[in-house]
């Protein structure tokens, strides 16, 4: 394919594919959650005890009137004192990320494109020879994706200043988006 016939992915068409990509790894962390409740049902069992330990720090502390600095110290002390804490922190947040970025770059290797990419007839490729990246391309990708979250979406507005619609990821793993043919 010569780089003049070449139709790159817009800010718009991205942005849909994205959506498409989060609501599909939505619906299947919502079904890992599932599976995981049963381990983690007696986390929440245990948050009217929370509950109730906000009421007494309250009593017990009455210089203590936000809610913030009460709730901080009823974390700490679960943290501290309950290991169940621990694996709902590990389950709701850091076990969803890694399963999403293991899932990414599943697909972007497979595929060079996640399902929403697919269903808009899209594809990464290597910026210079216009075939699929490397895994080590794909995970500059993904940290560049992180980095993008970091700093609240922001960099992804690059994606509509360049007449190749180049995200910050691309520029950091030298990719492209492109239309497939």
């Amino acid at each position: 394919m010569a780089q003049k016939d070449i139709q790159y992915a817009t800010i718009n068409t991205r942005l849909i594919a994205t959506t498409i990509d989060m609501l599909i790894l939505a619906i299947i962390l919502w079904i890992a959650k599932l599976i995981t409740l049963p381990y983690t049902a007696q986390y929440y069992i245990n948050q009217e005890e929370i509950l109730n330990q906000l009421g007494l720090i309250a009593i017990d502390h009455p210089e203590i009137l936000d809610s913030t600095s009460a709730s901080l110290m009823v974390i700490y002390d679960q943290f501290t004192s309950n290991p169940m804490f621990l694996s709902h922190i590990f389950l709701a947040f850091i076990a969803p990320s890694i399963i999403s970025i293991i899932l990414i770059i599943f697909c972007w290797s497979k595929y060079s494109a996640t399902p929403g990419k697919m269903i808009l007839k899209l594809r990464i490729v290597d910026e210079n020879s216009l075939k699929q990246p490397t895994l080590k391309q794909f995970i500059i990708r993904i940290l560049g994706y992180i980095i993008n979250c970091i700093l609240l979406g922001v960099p992804i507005f690059i994606i509509s200043l360049n007449k190749r619609h180049k995200g910050m990821q691309d520029y950091m793993a030298n990719t492209l988006v492109i239309k497939r043919h």
